[in-house]
């Protein structure tokens, strides 16, 4: 009983492709 958007934002924080960096500033690392 968890709200859609709560669940989806829980899905993209456990992305592990998905790293603070790449969101935030991609290619910073180029």
């Amino acid at each position: 009983m968890s709200c859609p958007v709560i669940e989806l934002a829980q899905q993209l924080i456990r992305r592990p492709s998905l790293s603070p960096d790449d969101a935030g500033m991609p290619g910073v690392n180029d």
